[in-house]
């Protein structure tokens, strides 16, 4: 199938079928060998069993449907005249599985690894215990022997333990616990997040759709945030999940190198757009 936004400019197609499983959507430019990274260590940790991972490819070169076949994975090619937009990635993502009726998704990040079945097992289950739209795990800066770069000098640290503003501000977002250890006991909690990352959550796809989803004008920084304002405004429950969960995030560069010029800019629409809430 393939679908045109004019508003939006963009093209993209899709040949999805879903099981039981949870939908995980995975935006990627090119990164085959990274792809093929953190695929291995999903599926030798058993990870497979409990989602069904479908990747966003954003005018790839290189060949991104050849690696998603080998390893049996949903594959959605985009192409649009923007530099890469992660939230008019997962936006897309969002409505297909909207359109074949899932009703949960999990986004995540290419770079984020899930090496253990049973804390993602736990991770699932406390998001629905707890009642929660939209949910983040503990995320770690990975050993050597899980990372994908030659060097990781923050290994075994903390990257993200939750969001909060800082000195109260609803507008400056910070992470918690960054680059504690990873077995901070004060970490090791399940309670509510000021925000979620967008690095890897668990998301109600309801939910997102009746905060409008994610501002595309927003590419690749603060969409996390402003959505998770959103959901708070409109009573959703957000919420960390790092009582014996925590994953791998290796923190690549994975955006193009336009964000490096854009960055400012992003931060200003930001702020613009708070006004607005």
């Amino acid at each position: 199938m393939i679908y045109l936004s004019k508003k939006n400019k963009y093209t993209y197609s899709h040949d999805l079928n879903l099981d039981e499983r949870i939908p995980a959507l995975i935006p990627t430019h090119n990164a085959t060998d990274l792809l093929a990274h953190s695929f291995d260590i999903m599926k030798r940790a058993g990870c497979l069993d409990l989602i069904s991972p479908i990747v966003i490819d954003d005018r790839s070169t290189e060949n991104i449907e050849a690696i998603c076949a080998k390893y049996g994975f949903g594959y959605i090619r985009i192409d649009h005249d923007l530099s890469f937009n992660y939230s008019v990635n997962m936006n897309i993502g969002a409505k297909i599985l909207s359109e074949v009726f899932a009703e949960t998704a999990i986004f995540l990040n290419n770079d984020v690894y899930l090496n253990d079945r049973e804390k993602l097992a736990l991770f699932i289950e406390k998001h629905f215990e707890n009642d929660s739209k939209l949910s983040s795990p503990k995320l770690i800066y990975p050993p050597v022997e899980y990372s994908f770069k030659d060097e990781q000098p923050n290994a075994n640290t903390v990257q993200f333990a939750g969001g909060r503003f800082v000195n109260g501000n609803a507008a400056m977002p910070d992470h918690i616990g960054r680059y504690l250890d990873r077995d901070d006991v004060r970490l090791n909690i399940n309670a509510p997040s000021g925000w979620a990352t967008g690095a890897f959550n668990l998301i109600d796809l309801a939910s997102f759709w009746g905060c409008g989803g994610y501002n595309e004008q927003l590419g690749n920084a603060y969409q996390d945030v402003l959505l998770s304002l959103q959901f708070h405004k409109r009573g959703y429950k957000v919420f960390y999940i790092g009582d014996g969960v925590d994953f791998y995030h290796d923190e690549t560069t994975t955006r193009m190198e336009d964000w490096k010029a854009n960055g400012a800019d992003t931060q200003m629409a930001y702020l613009k757009t708070l006004e607005s809430l």
